[in-house]
């Protein structure tokens, strides 16, 4: 009897958990040396779609304490055969948000050729003011490399 009243104390006395779930807006970029091709990308052009800082709600299952950085594309490389290089040029305190790898845009946001970069905004990123310069490089399948372009990502703490 007892174990039947602490079984049914756990199944109707618990809380309904959540967890934070966020989906990279990127997927890695497969070169292929298959695809013989001496073209080089043309340089790129890109802007800030949105820049979202994370903060703490108490809840620890929300997704609260993500920070979210959309970057959109602007190029005339072809969407699915271009990849892209990020590197934050001038402040070590964000360069871990970007990937290290080549990299392609989600396949859920492929057609607007835009790319989401989420971290923890809780930890050593927090309440300090995000200012620092992208500098974004087309990649070819063959590997070939574009120009860099340098991108300011700005947004003032909180």
């Amino acid at each position: 009897m007892k174990l039947l009243t602490v079984l049914l104390c756990v199944l109707f006395c618990t809380s309904y958990a959540e967890a934070c779930s966020i989906n990279q807006g990127y997927e890695p970029f497969r070169m292929s040396s298959s695809y013989q091709s001496e073209s080089i990308p043309k340089k790129t052009n890109a802007s800030v779609i949105s820049i979202e800082r994370g903060f703490d709600d108490g809840n620890g299952g929300s997704c609260s304490d993500a920070g979210i950085v959309r970057v959109k594309i602007h190029d005339e490389n072809p969407i699915n055969r271009t990849g892209y290089k990020f590197r934050v040029v001038d402040n070590d305190l964000f360069s871990n948000v970007f990937p290290s790898e080549t990299v392609i845009a989600s396949t859920l946001n492929r057609s607007e050729n835009e790319f989401v970069f989420v971290w923890y905004d809780l930890g050593e990123t927090h309440n300090k003011e995000m200012k620092f310069t992208l500098e974004i490089t087309a990649v070819s399948y063959f590997g070939n490399e574009s120009e860099p372009f340098q991108l300011l990502i700005q947004q003032a703490s909180k």
